[in-house]
């Protein structure tokens, strides 16, 4: 062994070339770099994500008090492999980004040991085996759990996003500019009357500058800009970050304006070069094959999956089964399956394919249960609430689709929008009708204003596709029905005519016209698509209002 920068250790083993600190140099010989060739001797090894070009699993390697986070860099591609030969390994890259940060003070995973080994000058194998950090998260989860679920108090969530705007503002001032600088690669730790910690991770895309310039900056805060929270705590951070009132000769709106626009730019991009990322077997997904079946499950529910679809199969035979809705095409049904020891409630929405076209227009498209599996995940993407997708089964016979079903699982205390306003109103004066009315007008209507933003079309936003989830003290509004939706680079007049005319005709008989028209005031503040084409698009409403009042008619006649 030899010293290598200072503080560590460089030596070979087994065609490996490492760089260890010194205390853990007998650790890494005697437990770790064996479970690397034997993982089977290591069953508490845990999978915590896996891509294409990354594995990342987390063990104790005999020693419960201190686990470790190994990564694992992959070269799928050819050209990756062939740039091996001339590039350093990422974890070399990582390695070295990490004591920089050490000596910067810039809170990152602390650092035990990077390995690599190459064959004929590719690169084979590498690694980089980091120390955990105790009761950190993910930002991205702990917004979920903490922001989104509202399950702190207004003065501490104020709190935590004026530390982390700090942070990020200090991560620049030292020089640090991260390539990839979203909530998913910032850790945070929380404690009882101490400041949060926030931990940069995936160290490898971060650059080490001089300074990091204005432009470089915008596009970092672009890029931390998460739609799911709300315009006044975004504001609040990027304020926070600045510090100033004016910058470059601008006043900071503008400049909050500007990264906005930016931001959605940024989004939307993302949104549509991952719109089938849920299809790719991962951490979480994977692809099921059983008999003439053939589909996509949850990584937690592979164990049991098997005997889910011998109950599908069997039509539920020795379940209980609530139905919800049946037709030609297509049946809904409430399943009660054991699931970890639990009864637990799932959706399961079964469709069939009957006549000429439908099968032929199968051969060249893709199935309804397919669809729903993509939509859903595409909506979840883009933080519109929506029933958690649980799996997808299609059964073909020489290309054409015989039958498949879309299982998801049931949201808790949900009852359909219709349902919900008529009963919680029932027993209530006016003013207090009044308020819940407005309060789920306004919210519906943010809601699907956001959604024709992003690029969504629901198409079939009737009563019994909205659901509200009545377990929550604020109740939340999901959306159902996944396997008509439409994904566009814009929504169209169209479109947006035919959603607003689905949701006026299904509550015309609940709501006044003066709700009505407070319904469609909400839904077009700040959408300047509807103020642009608003006489285009109200002309198709009142006209397919009518139509859908109509029809309703005839049938009750």
């Amino acid at each position: 062994m030899r010293k290598f920068e200072e503080n560590f250790l460089q030596f070979r083993q087994k065609g490996f070339i490492w760089w260890v600190q010194p205390n853990d140099a007998a650790r890494l010989k005697k437990d770790i770099i064996p479970s690397l060739f034997q993982p089977g001797n290591y069953p508490d090894l845990y999978l915590l994500k896996k891509t294409d070009t990354r594995l990342i699993v987390r063990g104790h390697f005999n020693d419960p008090k201190e686990p470790l986070i190994i990564k694992v860099f992959k070269r799928p591609r050819i050209k990756d492999k062939l740039k091996s030969i001339f590039q350093a390994p990422r974890s070399n890259k990582e390695w070295k980004v990490g004591l920089e940060l050490s000596n910067r003070n810039i809170p990152a995973p602390s650092l035990m040991a990077s390995g690599f080994s190459r064959r004929f000058g590719f690169l084979k194998k590498d690694y980089l085996i980091l120390r955990e950090i105790g009761g950190a998260k993910p930002l991205n989860i702990w917004i979920q759990e903490n922001i989104l679920q509202e399950s702190i108090s207004w003065s501490e969530k104020k709190r935590i996003i004026e530390n982390f705007a700090q942070f990020v503002r200090r991560v620049h001032d030292e020089g640090i500019y991260p390539k990839d600088f979203h909530s998913g690669n910032v850790l945070i730790k929380t404690e009882k009357d101490k400041p949060p910690v926030f931990y940069l991770i995936d160290l490898h895309s971060i650059r080490i500058k001089k300074k990091v310039s204005f432009r470089e900056r915008k596009k970092n805060l672009t890029q931390l800009n998460d739609f799911r929270i709300s315009l006044t705590d975004r504001i609040r951070f990027l304020k926070a970050y600045f510090q100033v009132k004016r910058l470059n000769g601008l006043p900071i709106k503008n400049i909050v304006k500007e990264i906005g626009l930016a931001s959605m730019k940024h989004w939307k991009y993302l949104w549509k070069k991952r719109k089938r990322k849920c299809l790719r077997e991962r951490k979480e997904n994977e692809w099921w094959k059983i008999g003439s079946w053939k589909g996509m499950v949850r990584s937690d529910y592979v164990s049991d999956f098997s005997q889910i679809l011998k109950k599908i199969e069997s039509n539920y035979a020795g379940t209980e089964v609530k139905n919800i809705k049946k037709s030609f095409r297509t049946s809904v049904k409430e399943v009660y399956i054991p699931q970890q020891g639990k009864n637990c409630s799932f959706i399961i929405k079964e469709f069939k394919t009957a006549g000429f076209m439908p099968n032929v227009k199968a051969l060249f498209r893709n199935s309804r249960p397919k669809r729903a599996w993509i939509n859903a995940h595409n909506l979840i993407m883009r933080g519109i609430p929506t029933s958690a997708p649980i799996a997808f089964g299609e059964k073909r016979r020489f290309g054409i689709i015989q039958e498949g079903f879309f299982m998801t699982k049931k949201i808790p205390e949900a009852k359909t929008s219709d349902v919900f306003l008529k009963k919680i109103t029932k027993d209530l004066n006016d003013s207090e009708k009044a308020s819940i009315i407005k309060d789920f007008l306004i919210r519906l209507a943010r809601l699907i204003r956001w959604m024709h933003q992003t690029g969504i079309c629901h198409g079939d936003l009737k009563a019994s596709n909205i659901l509200i989830n009545t377990f929550k003290k604020r109740p939340t509004i999901y959306l159902v029905d996944m396997d008509g939706v439409k994904i566009r680079n814009r929504v169209g007049v169209k479109e947006v005519a035919r959603d607003l005319s689905r949701i006026i005709a299904a509550f015309s008989e609940i709501l006044s016209p003066s709700e009505e028209a407070y319904f469609l005031k909400i839904y077009q503040r700040g959408n300047k698509f509807f103020q642009k084409h608003e006489k285009r698009i109200m002309g198709r409403v009142h006209k397919l209002v009518a139509k859908k009042i109509q029809q309703k008619q005839k049938i009750l006649r």
